[in-house]
């Protein structure tokens, strides 16, 4: 299991003064960067998506979908982290294969950037639902409902609200591996 914090954490320097027990080996910057790229071709790949009329929260609370796990959401409604099934061995090949991206674009005259968490044939599934994670309708959640289990499988973060997703955090990952 893994967990993304899209948000920093409160305290970053006590989080990873925490974690320094539990780890056996960690990636920093250095072997693996987070891609960014000016793309405005993402616009088009991102509009095959269905984008929902329902927040996220609310979508969750109707039963649209259910958590893998947990997703922390603030308490405004945006997605503080999400947590994750996930292998180390194919954490690793998703970051090997850059899957791992920030794509930096403009949509409806606004700057927006989108980072993605699986490989591109995944989150830009045309099953795939964009759900804005607020009404003010600046950031939003692609989430890839499996049609059997119901559970969301949280494939990218799409935002123009730099303050609570600050590029430069979600650039610089820290990833702990156990």
């Amino acid at each position: 299991m893994g967990y993304i914090y899209l948000q920093k954490p409160h305290n970053c320097l006590k989080f990873l003064r925490a974690r320094e027990d539990d780890l056996i080996s960690y990636e920093g910057n250095g072997e693996y960067q987070i891609p960014f790229l000016q793309d405005e071709f993402v616009l088009d790949k991102l509009l095959t998506l269905q984008q929902s009329s329902k927040i996220y929260s609310h979508a969750y609370r109707d039963g649209e979908f259910l958590h893998e796990y947990q997703n922390d959401l603030d308490s405004e409604g945006y997605v503080t982290g999400i947590e994750i099934s996930l292998r180390k061995e194919c954490f690793l090949t998703l970051l090997q294969g850059n899957s791992f991206r920030c794509y930096s674009f403009t949509w409806n005259e606004n700057p927006m950037r989108l980072f993605t968490f699986e490989e591109e044939s995944i989150v830009f599934n045309s099953r795939n639902i964009l759900y804005p994670l607020h009404w003010d309708y600046d950031s939003f959640l692609i989430v890839d409902i499996d049609p059997v289990s119901k559970i969301g499988h949280i494939r990218g973060l799409l935002t123009s609200n730099e303050e609570r997703y600050p590029s430069l955090y979600l650039l610089q990952p820290l990833f702990f591996l156990k």
